[in-house]
């Protein structure tokens, strides 16, 4: 198989303990997705709402939104290659717990949670209000802990990266 070329073809596959003690796979888990075209593509997989235990381990997405206090989501984002400064946080975020227009920046962002990303394909800047901005490869990671920034990508190709976003307190 191919390295997927749009979020929503990636597989997710669950594995977990059933009451009984057993162990079961939860397969065909499609994901919610959001796109603004040629812009960005994003598609939430997983979602744990409040709490995190093995009695209660989420369940497929229900909504295109970051972790709420205490809970997780697990997706995967597509920026296409030259689409840096087109992204409008505002006009796809609605309800989502992302906090846009930092700084007076369309693409400029924050949220409260802890999000742990890895790049799995291309290459995208990642921006600061400051300014300040560093090229993430694939395979590079970065956690992001509620500080306002941008996704670029000013690239001759597309970049996938894998996010996992946790509800965190203020």
């Amino acid at each position: 198989m191919a390295f997927p070329k749009e979020v929503k073809d990636f597989n997710l596959v669950v594995a977990a303990i059933n009451p009984d003690g057993t162990s079961s796979f939860i397969d065909s888990c499609k994901p919610l997705t959001a796109e603004q075209e040629g812009v960005f593509e994003a598609a939430w997989f997983w979602t744990v709402e409040d709490r995190h235990s093995l009695g209660a381990f989420g369940s497929p997405s229900k909504a295109l939104a970051v972790a709420g206090k205490g809970g997780s989501t697990f997706g995967i984002m597509r920026f296409p290659a030259r689409s840096a400064g087109q992204m409008d946080v505002a006009a796809t975020s609605e309800g989502s717990l992302v906090d846009g227009h930092h700084h007076g920046d369309p693409s400029m962002h924050a949220t409260h949670t802890i999000d742990y990303e890895i790049i799995l394909s291309g290459k995208i800047d990642f921006a600061l209000p400051s300014g300040e901005k560093r090229t993430l490869s694939t395979g590079d990671l970065i956690v992001v802990a509620g500080a306002p920034h941008a996704w670029l990508n000013p690239y001759d190709e597309d970049c996938i990266y894998a996010a996992i976003t946790i509800g965190a307190e203020v």
